[in-house]
């Protein structure tokens, strides 16, 4: 219906500015006529015409300022809109929750190793094998990075319960995280073996329920959970990019927390199964 109308009226407004237009051409030719009152005619006809252009351009003008604040208001509406819909994205992005992953996401960590200016910070269960990390590792000590790796101690009860949930519960199993965990600091140790700075790669035990994996790096975090039946690298992860954040509080907190009961896994570390027993 109000489409028919803005139609409507501009065809009326079109209409108009014609007629107006030919009254002000036949308006001189009517003056100039042979009859009583051709004057006051052309005149009036001069006058109507320029009545009917004046209201022609007023309707114009006013459909435009109309049009113009529809629109404000059009604009402020989806704006509105936008906002709430978004409204919970934007708060998890106020925590500091910048990105989530339905994996691990190893090249974006991969490149946040090799980039970083400070000290880099791993906390996990054990590093799986198939992940490529060990370059960026190596590469983040040419650059001048400390990097330092708490994993859960092998034989503990955290490791071996661990284990027990990603197998299904199997007792059978429950020493293949500490196994891992083993695996995990010979093959990085070999990996840098060549590095002039492999002396600043340092791993650390500690004792507790592994509740995230953590991949930090100057103020930025890589988080992954742990679910039974799953390794953390085939789990979700989220990316917390503020050091200042809510989240990045708690990482930092958690992070202190397990430094300070952590102890250094010696240069000489071998595998024994007495380890575990």
């Amino acid at each position: 219906m109000m489409s028919f109308f803005r139609e409507g009226k501009l065809v009326a407004v079109i209409i108009g500015i014609l007629a107006a237009y030919l009254l002000f051409h036949i308006s001189p030719i009517v003056t100039t006529m042979n009859f009583n009152g051709a004057k006051q005619l052309g005149a009036v006809l001069q006058s109507f015409g320029a009545t009917i252009l004046t209201i022609s351009m007023i309707t114009i003008f006013y459909d435009l300022l109309m049009k113009s604040r529809q629109a404000k208001a059009t604009k402020k509406t989806l704006e509105e809109a936008i906002d709430k819909k978004f409204e919970s994205l934007n708060s998890l992005k106020a925590s500091g929750i910048e990105s989530a992953y339905e994996v691990f996401p190893e090249e974006d960590v991969g490149t946040l190793f090799v980039e970083a200016q400070e000290e880099i910070t791993i906390v996990q269960t054990w590093i799986p094998e198939d992940l490529s990390l060990a370059s960026s590792i190596s590469k983040a000590l040419l650059g001048g990075c400390t990097i330092n790796v708490y994993l859960v101690k092998p034989g503990c009860y955290a490791s071996k319960q661990r284990s027990k949930e990603i197998y299904e519960g199997s007792i059978t199993f429950e020493n293949e995280v500490s196994n891992y965990t083993h695996t995990s600091i010979i093959r990085l140790r070999q990996a840098v073996n060549q590095n002039p700075y492999k002396e600043n790669l340092k791993f650390y035990f500690y004792e507790g329920t592994p509740t995230m994996a953590i991949y930090s790096a100057d103020g930025v975090s890589f988080v992954g959970l742990y679910f039974r039946n799953k390794n953390s690298k085939s789990a979700a992860h989220f990316k917390v990019g503020s050091p200042t954040s809510y989240f990045g509080k708690t990482i930092k907190s958690h992070i202190k927390a397990i430094k300070t009961e952590a102890t250094l896994v010696p240069d000489d570390y071998e595998y024994k199964s007495q380890q575990y027993d």
